[in-house]
């Protein structure tokens, strides 16, 4: 009897001392569990994550914003050059110049010495006219309605040496015969006659030809 109440005692004894020791063992292990977890953590990445996605929203709002001022300024842009190349062109037109190719030409009948002239083509936007092939010759010819006619060729920097007024190169020539000459050492400007040119003092007064490469 006695060897039983001890074994009973001892079997309790063990039983009280693994109970104490799950307890002990049982809060680690809630602690572990609770790191893993870390729901605080995963609260601040969502915070984190919903932040950089406004932020990244607020970006693409920005930069739509910016994409869709600039189509509209690009697009007013457009239209205000479409409308100011339409009335420039209707100004051209209705001023009196003519278009041959992508060259406006325009006739005007009042004399002047070949500098004022060229001074006054370059006043709207011109030159006289230069020539570099037999259309534009005729053209000109056309325009001026075969009149006598200033063009912008010249050599009163240094004789011999023919330039033309509007920088363009010196490809093409239409002298008449024996033309220039010189006559007097004082013929330094080319006029056109017809459908030939001849030198004659630049102090002279004639008609001219301004032409404009756009309009």
């Amino acid at each position: 009897m006695n060897f039983t109440m001890k074994i009973l005692a001892v079997s309790v004894l063990l039983v009280a001392m693994m109970a104490l020791a799950l307890a002990t063992e049982a809060p680690p292990q809630a602690e572990a569990a609770a790191v893993t977890e870390a729901p605080v953590k995963e609260d601040e990445a969502a915070d984190d994550s919903s932040s950089e996605a406004a932020d990244d929203s607020s970006n693409e709002e920005t930069e739509s914003e910016d994409e869709e001022g600039e189509e509209a300024e690009s697009t007013e842009g457009e239209k205000t050059h479409e409308v100011a190349k339409r009335s420039c062109r209707c100004r051209c037109r209705g001023g009196g110049w003519r278009r041959y190719g992508k060259i406006y030409y325009r006739y005007f009948s009042s004399s002047r010495t070949w500098a004022r002239a060229q001074y006054y083509c370059r006043a709207i936007g011109g030159n006289l006219a230069s020539v570099h092939s037999t259309y534009e010759n005729n053209v000109i010819r056309a325009v001026a309605r075969n009149r006598a006619v200033w063009i912008g060729f010249s050599d009163a920097q240094q004789n011999g040496y023919w330039f033309w007024s509007d920088g363009t190169r010196f490809n093409y020539q239409k002298w008449c015969s024996g033309q220039p000459d010189n006559s007097g050492r004082k013929q330094h400007c080319a006029y056109k006659r017809g459908t030939c040119w001849d030198d004659v003092s630049c102090s002279s007064r004639l008609p001219f030809v301004c032409v404009r490469r756009r309009c």
